[in-house]
């Protein structure tokens, strides 16, 4: 029921992290050397890091609560093939 909601909110989280990322590169590019923009630039990386830990959090909260289901990333599947069985070597 929720894993849907909890997806879109990750996406979210993760489309603001880029957001961050690319404000703090414009801000570290167009610099002129002012006190300004290295502090907007300094606060964007700082929001970028708090936002990309909150995003581990959630995703561990909503594994723990179950809520989204971890998964490999080759699907198990339910039938087994059997090889026969290599004949036993008789020479002795």
């Amino acid at each position: 029921m929720f894993e849907p909601l909890v997806k879109y909110l990750v996406i979210c989280v993760l489309g603001m992290v880029v957001i961050s990322l690319s404000v703090a590169f414009r801000r570290i590019a167009m610099s002129s050397r002012g006190s300004e923009d290295s502090k907007a630039a300094v606060k964007a990386l700082t929001l970028r890091v708090a936002l990309s830990f909150g995003v581990v959090a959630l995703l561990l909260m909503a594994s723990g609560f179950g809520l989204i289901k971890p998964h490999g990333l080759v699907p198990v599947s339910t039938e087994r093939s059997v090889s026969p069985a290599p004949p036993a070597d008789q020479s002795q």
